[in-house]
């Protein structure tokens, strides 16, 4: 299940002006995950900075051209996901729904396992974008027709002074930490025995 680690990291973090409109905060989200060592994370965690917003397909679709206007490369996972979104609703900066095209998208996270995500997806963002919990319609398998689980929750903070995501995904499989750098190359680029190093059990 480590390589599940990488579906969060590979599905769905905005660092955006608070005088910016949602479009512009969504382009800086994009701009700032891609800097980080696992930019789907950073990019669920980054989502309560927008704050009050609703986002249509189209305005999804213009963020992404903008950030690639810039140079940055959206992680074919962001991508995937991004481009079946017809909504995007986030409310207080705390509760996050997104509504997709298709009653099931599942998203190949770079050969490292799948996200499934159902028609309507939702969770919340919890001690100032610190905790990610309430998921729904949101789950993470092995393969694409595996065993798939819905994560329990997603922690954010330091070790070592290192940015880290501790994923719980349940008590059968329990937690798993992964490493945030900044300004590192994307994890979900790295080959798979780079990848194991920097993946552990918490």
């Amino acid at each position: 299940m480590k390589n599940l680690l990488f579906c969060a990291a590979a599905i769905l973090a905005v660092v955006g002006s608070a005088t910016a409109g949602p479009e512009d905060q969504l382009t800086n989200l994009l701009i700032s995950a891609s800097q980080s060592s696992n930019p789907s994370v950073s990019f669920l965690q980054g989502l309560g900075g927008i704050g009050d917003a609703q986002l249509n397909a189209g305005q999804v679709s213009n963020a992404i051209g903008r950030a690639e206007a810039q140079g940055l490369k959206v992680h074919p996972a962001l991508r995937t996901m991004l481009s079946n979104v017809s909504a995007m609703q986030i409310r207080g900066g705390s509760r996050v729904r997104i509504r997709m095209n298709k009653n099931k998208t599942s998203v190949d996270l770079a050969g490292r396992g799948w996200a499934h995500l159902g028609r309507e997806v939702s969770f919340r963002i919890r001690d100032n974008g610190r905790r990610l919990d309430d998921f729904d319609g949101f789950r993470l398998s092995e393969t694409k027709n595996g065993m798939s689980i819905t994560p329990k929750s997603i922690v954010f903070g330091k070790k070592n002074g290192t940015p880290i995501a501790t994923i719980d995904l349940g008590f059968f499989v329990g937690k798993r930490e992964i490493e945030l750098k900044p300004g590192t190359k994307s994890a979900e680029l790295e080959h798979d025995g780079l990848l194991q190093a920097i993946t552990r059990q918490a």
